[in-house]
């Protein structure tokens, strides 16, 4: 939501000038293997933390909408509105969002398109995938509703 630190006091300088309620949605939080992720920080399997990467990209500024009149397109393109990144968070894929925590102990990465699994390395040691189900640390175990190898969804597919 902002690039830096004074950004971020900004707004919430205007949230709070505003009288209205500033809501934030974490809508992939609820992944177990998020949650994984954030069990592996707090324990301090990963070491001090040094890097956080976060990959959210669509492909819907693939093609020039803003010239059709488009006005999220519009805005979205416009770096003077938008900021220095303009399209470039929003082009290449379809839907992909990706989250990478880098520490000095080692590291770990969760795809949303394979929801299901963690690759996490150790700092000398080669990578692993972490499966959903799986001996999982903290809250990412007790949110898992189904055994190991039964993908998210196994259970609305009988709907």
């Amino acid at each position: 939501m902002a690039s830096s630190l004074g950004e971020a006091q900004a707004m919430a300088r205007a949230a709070q000038a505003s009288g209205r309620a500033f809501i934030l949605t974490h809508i992939y939080a609820g992944y177990p293997m998020v949650r994984q992720m954030r069990a592996m920080v707090q324990s301090g399997l990963l070491g001090q933390l040094r890097i956080i990467q976060a990959h959210y990209a669509q492909d819907w500024l693939a093609t020039p909408l803003e010239q059709q009149d488009h006005k999220q397109a519009a805005w979205r393109t416009d770096p003077a509105r938008s900021g220095g990144g303009g399209a470039l968070g929003n082009i290449g894929k379809g839907n992909q969002l990706r989250l990478s925590l880098f520490g000095s102990a080692g590291d770990v990465e969760w795809d949303q398109e394979l929801p299901n699994q963690l690759r996490h390395t150790r700092v000398g040691e080669p990578s692993r995938i972490l499966e959903r189900g799986n001996d999982l640390m903290g809250i990412g175990g007790y949110i898992t509703r189904l055994p190991g190898h039964h993908p998210e969804g196994y259970l609305e597919a009988f709907a």
